[in-house]
């Protein structure tokens, strides 16, 4: 059951090579037999925080250009600087994890913002967890981070409707 939500901002071409599109499993370390998809993020003191709280089924949220727009949970946790540079080049995001029950969403980010209380600019920079105040406020509004999940996957959860219930 998930626990926590993540907010993750992504840069849409990597995104596209590594979560839209499955890496296939021969791109993968050996403890992956099939096909999966993959994000990963930059190796920071605070990054590694956040990603040392990042637990199996917890609700990733994907952000690019003032929208969210796919909704997944994480699954095992790993590091591979080959991984690295084969899919993204020069770009050291070394802390990897695999991403399950994915799904393509379009919701703006003001939309979120305010189940969780956040401004409606206010635009996370890197990898994050949605702070305890901010999760107390969506459980306030739904009940549950899975009540909550479930309402963003059935478009229950939208721009004109961001209060559901």
């Amino acid at each position: 059951m998930a626990r926590d939500v993540f907010l993750i901002p992504v840069d849409e071409q990597m995104f596209s090579e590594t979560v839209i599109a499955p890496v296939p499993a021969e791109d993968l370390p050996s403890q992956f037999t099939r096909k999966k998809r993959i994000w990963g993020i930059r190796d920071s003191e605070l990054n590694r925080r956040f990603y040392e709280k990042l637990e199996s089924e917890d609700v990733l949220l994907f952000y690019n250009d003032f929208q969210y727009i796919g909704i997944g949970k994480a699954g095992e946790k790993f590091t591979s600087s080959e991984f690295t540079s084969t899919y993204w080049g020069q770009v050291d995001a070394e802390l990897l994890f695999e991403i399950g029950s994915f799904l393509s969403i379009e919701i703006p980010i003001k939309t979120i913002n305010q189940v969780f209380g956040y401004t409606e600019s206010f635009l996370p920079q890197s990898f994050r967890r949605v702070s305890n105040s901010a999760r107390t406020k969506m459980r306030q509004k739904f009940g549950s981070v899975s009540e909550f999940e479930t309402l963003i996957r059935s478009g229950e959860l939208s721009d004109t409707n961001p209060n559901v219930r």
